[in-house]
């Protein structure tokens, strides 16, 4: 089975802005589309505001792959609200997601990532879930952050087990990498891309090629 379309090109698409100077952090819409669908890129840790920003610059787009280089642990819990409003329009919206390396998808980007219609994920790529605030805040902030994490998990359509798994964790700096094996058994269902298959997308800086559809090997 061979990979659909669009993935090639994603993978081309991030490996192009490796090492990008101006990526500090934030939304990046694409103007080029794939299969008709647009390219948004979210990087670096997601911050207060990032919801309304996210919200305005893909109001009139319908579909849409938004592509996860964040990684970071929010610093308050407004930030991780932020992380759940993004999730809420990336899933009333049924825009896919993706992740194609490790370390990209720390911490509440996998709220954002779990909330894509369709994902997909790195064949060595993983999302890390774990205490996402690591900050003084008292038992009851804590307490009140989770549930709503659980309510947000459940809304975009999570099993109990993935809930449960993903709001157990309260102690400091304890996180949970998940990959593609991990998440099946979860239920998160998510679209496996061949390791091969990024490491070889070696385009250089600048707009985004056409994707040569025929290259990428498959995997089931």
């Amino acid at each position: 089975m061979s990979f659909l379309k669009p993935l090639y090109a994603i993978a081309a698409f991030l490996v192009s802005l490796l090492g990008h100077p101006a990526f500090a952090g934030g939304i990046s819409v694409e103007e080029q589309k794939v299969d008709g669908r647009t390219l948004v890129l979210v990087f670096g840790p997601v911050e207060q505001g990032d919801e309304l920003k996210f919200a305005e610059l893909t109001a009139s787009i319908r579909d849409a792959i938004i592509v996860f280089d964040s990684a970071g642990s929010p610093k308050s819990k407004r930030e991780v609200s932020t992380s759940i409003e993004i999730g809420l329009l990336i899933h009333s919206r049924g825009y896919e997601t993706a992740i194609l390396h490790a370390g990209t998808c720390d911490s509440t980007c996998s709220l954002m990532w779990m909330a894509g219609k369709k994902r997909w994920i790195g064949e060595k790529a993983y999302m890390t879930v774990g205490n996402y605030l690591q900050s003084e805040i008292s038992q009851n902030e804590v307490s009140d952050m989770y549930a709503l994490i659980g309510y947000y998990l459940g809304k975009i359509g999570l099993k109990p087990e993935a809930i449960v798994f993903a709001t157990s964790w309260r102690g400091a700096n304890r996180f949970a990498a998940v990959g593609p094996s991990e998440l099946g058994q979860l239920g998160i269902f998510a679209q496996v891309l061949d390791s091969r298959w990024i490491e070889n997308a070696t385009y250089p800086n600048g707009p985004l090629p056409p994707p040569p559809f025929d290259i990428a090997p498959g995997r089931k």
